[in-house]
């Protein structure tokens, strides 16, 4: 698997506007394009700097992407004080958490419920 991490700086007031331009343009081309797995848009407020991370099945997939999204890269430099950064890694470890479920054994008195015999 690969990743391609883009970083992105706003003009000032165009955060909103360079977000935006992932949910209407870039995440529906992206969901259309072989072996694309998953996007993710990270904020920093703090430093006017958004990070785009796309996750591909293979480096080709990923390459591939780049010659179908032209018009697109152009419209987004226009929201910038600068183009954006890519690189791109190869990915060597993916970790989830795992829910890992635990018989436990619960009275009714836990919840603090009488029961009455009849």
């Amino acid at each position: 698997m690969y990743v391609r991490v883009v970083s992105l700086y706003p003009k000032p007031g165009r955060m909103e506007a360079v977000a935006q331009f992932y949910s209407d343009c870039a995440l529906p081309k992206l969901d259309t394009q072989p072996g694309f797995e998953t996007l993710w848009l990270l904020v920093d407020r703090e430093n006017d700097r958004l990070i785009s991370i796309a996750q591909w099945s293979s480096l080709e997939a990923l390459n591939a992407f780049d010659v179908t999204c032209i018009d697109e890269v152009e419209a987004l430099t226009t929201l910038l004080v600068a183009p954006p950064r890519v690189d791109i890694y190869e990915m060597v470890l993916k970790a989830q958490a795992k829910f890992v479920p635990q018989a436990l054994r619960f009275s009714s008195a836990d919840f603090g419920l009488h029961t009455t015999e009849g």
